[in-house]
């Protein structure tokens, strides 16, 4: 007989207040499925939206080696925007605040999605994250089992 595992939480929720829905819901174990690392949610306050739509489409677009080689128009095609002229600039801000790393080879642009820590430096560095955003930012890290971020000028950052 094989043993009957109990619910986790979630799922108690979702069967208390949702009715058990379990064939409307989004199956992440079954494909077809890319993460975001959970310290994106704090920082998407340093994001603009057309920023953070660009990121999450490099996101989608990226293997598992974290690259990615959409043209510009096909970036802009596939976000809503009308002309790629508009997505270069949003592609050098993401480059610039450390989220994303540019190569070109062959005549064809590789984004490279970057690791959390990488533009939270960077934000340090661009002062425009401060100490306090910092130990939040490490109190998600720390909760996933990451290692903390740490920057030696951080604590001039306030």
């Amino acid at each position: 007989m094989a043993k009957k595992t109990r619910a986790t939480r979630d799922e108690r929720i979702r069967n208390d207040l949702f009715g058990g829905d379990t064939d409307i819901v989004f199956d992440t174990k079954s494909g077809g499925f890319v993460p975001l690392p959970f310290e994106f949610r704090l920082l998407l306050r340093f994001l603009t939206l057309a920023e953070l739509r660009v990121l999450v489409y490099l996101h989608l677009r990226s293997g598992r080696e974290g690259i990615s080689f959409p043209t510009p128009e096909e970036i802009g095609h596939d976000i809503g925007v009308r002309n790629a002229k508009h997505v270069r600039p949003l592609l050098g801000q993401l480059e610039r605040k450390g989220f994303i790393r540019t190569g070109q080879k062959g005549g064809r642009m590789y984004y490279l999605v970057l690791d959390p820590a990488v533009p939270i430096r960077r934000l340090l560095e661009l002062k425009a994250m401060s100490t306090e955003q910092l130990r939040d930012v490490n109190d998600i890290r720390e909760s996933v089992g990451r290692d903390p971020v740490e920057y030696g000028d951080a604590d001039d950052q306030d």
